[in-house]
């Protein structure tokens, strides 16, 4: 009897708790970026409200250690080529040495900005979990799109109507 209520009781803990459901991310699809100033590897400070003002966004959190990270710079490079000054890409490194950075970034060939979130406290506050995440955001600073590793046909159907539109 004493087994049959303790398997009873844990199965009613895990019920109640799988029932809970999880808070949905901050800096969703819908919400609004949020601005912030980082460092970038050569000490510089960069300022996303400058830096983006009236483009497409794409933010990508990541670090040098992570596969799919690496991965996705070949496709964001895809998309400077593609959309030049209207779009601007920024890499958001997490917890990283700047010269490790730097010295990793040039590596890749990245033609797009890093910085430093030494303290992973933006990565906290977009609620990154894991790595990569990349999201894009409109001219109004919207954000129109969340998601992890991302192609660049991907990234194309989502940015492609934002600078259409922006033409139009």
């Amino acid at each position: 009897m004493r087994i049959a209520s303790v398997v009873l009781m844990s199965f009613v803990f895990v019920l109640a708790a799988s029932c809970v459901q999880a808070d949905e991310p901050k800096f969703d699809v819908g919400d609004e970026v949020e601005d912030f100033t980082l460092k970038a590897p050569d000490g510089t400070d960069v300022n996303t409200e400058e830096l983006r003002k009236d483009k497409v966004f794409v933010l990508k959190f990541g670090a040098t250690w992570c596969p799919p990270c690496n991965a996705q710079v070949p496709e964001l490079n895809k998309v400077v080529e593609e959309y030049g000054d209207k779009v601007v890409v920024l890499d958001v490194n997490i917890r990283e040495e700047a010269e490790k950075v730097a010295a990793h970034h040039k590596n890749l060939g990245a033609k797009f900005g890093t910085v430093l979130d030494s303290d992973a406290a933006i990565a906290q506050k977009y609620d990154v979990a894991g790595i990569p995440v990349v999201i894009v955001a409109d001219q109004e600073g919207k954000i129109v799109y969340r998601g992890h590793y991302t192609p660049f046909n991907n990234l194309k159907r989502v940015i492609d109507p934002l600078v259409e539109e922006d033409e139009g």
